[in-house]
């Protein structure tokens, strides 16, 4: 069962179980926002982009795209959102707060990702660690709705590389989406 929920994930337009991943209950939403950082809709080491047209957008700085030729960390395609660095925040802010948003996350060597969501006043509202070095895995998914946390809307995501200095941690994300009103 949940294999299929998995695989539906990744057709777009996105539909989506609250519940899988993480969420909770069984009402089912649609995405409206999607990528999965490839170079035909971001060039090569974007490092500030907007994903759609205000007011139904979400600005991403502080990581970067790009591939590496390792499949594990990748989703779809051949490239996602590379965090790196000690302690380097990247964020996914929304223009219109968020109703839910998906994404699969990923660490590279020892260190380990942290994934913080913020409502739409900047209060924090949850931290979801990074627990595989594989996006193929079920636990990379990660799926919040606003609902099952509490608030009206999300107003970011921001995502920290908890390197070591003198190490080449990252964490990578892929197959982003979210759903604004």
């Amino acid at each position: 069962m949940r294999r299929n929920r998995l695989l539906a994930f990744t057709i777009a337009p996105l539909l989506l179980l609250a519940g899988c991943g993480g969420g909770s209950g069984t009402s089912s939403f649609q995405f409206d926002q999607f990528t999965s950082f490839e170079f035909n809709e971001f060039p090569p080491f974007s490092t500030d982009f907007t994903l759609g047209t205000p007011p139904k957008s979400v600005r991403f700085t502080g990581g970067r795209t790009l591939t590496v030729g390792v499949p594990n960390l990748y989703r779809t395609g051949i490239a996602a959102w590379e965090i790196s660095g000690v302690s380097t925040v990247a964020t996914a802010d929304f223009d219109t707060p968020a109703t839910a948003f998906a994404l699969y996350a990923a660490n590279q060597g020892s260190g380990q990702g942290i994934i913080r969501v913020y409502d739409e006043s900047d209060v924090l509202i949850a931290t979801i660690p990074v627990v595989t070095d594989n996006m193929m895995d079920a636990s990379a998914l990660i799926v919040r709705t606003a609902g099952e946390l509490g608030v009206a809307g999300i107003g970011k995501v921001t995502v920290t590389n908890t390197s070591i200095p003198g190490n080449l941690n990252k964490t990578w994300i892929d197959d982003f989406s979210a759903s604004q009103p």
